[in-house]
């Protein structure tokens, strides 16, 4: 088969080898003629036709992959900010341990510097327990 690049080229060299030759000698063109007009047009049609159904059908498989695409992206950001402050918390959380654990050794050390009691050093710098 020859190189086609339109409807009609891939229509003429179809009709050329199921042997559709010649119009009807009628003019008119009654539905269902057989003749190589009515079969290049009608088949170039159908052609077209089939083309821009396929094209319509892959833009919409293409939008709906899109969209699922940005679905999961935007799960994916709530993701990631759900993650991010829970993260945030921890570490504030875990800041605040650290701190706590610093503040007692300070109470050791200063009792055991000063030679009072933890109780006595919470009450003169105004600590209270955790």
């Amino acid at each position: 088969m020859p190189y086609c690049e339109t409807p009609e080229e891939l229509a003429e060299a179809l009709a050329d080898q199921l042997g559709v030759y010649g119009p009807i000698p009628d003019s008119d063109h009654p539905d269902g003629c057989g003749c190589r007009i009515c079969f290049i047009s009608g088949l170039a049609d159908r052609i077209r036709s089939a083309v821009r159904s396929e094209y319509q059908s892959e833009i919409r498989r293409l939008k709906s992959i899109v969209m699922l695409q940005h679905r999961s992206v935007q799960a994916l950001l709530k993701e990631k900010e759900r993650l991010g402050q829970a993260l945030s918390a921890d570490w504030q959380a875990l800041r605040i341990q650290h701190l706590e654990e610093r503040i007692v050794v300070l109470e050791q050390t200063l009792a055991q510097k000063s030679g009072k009691s933890e109780e006595e050093i919470r009450r003169e710098y105004d600590i209270s327990p955790f």
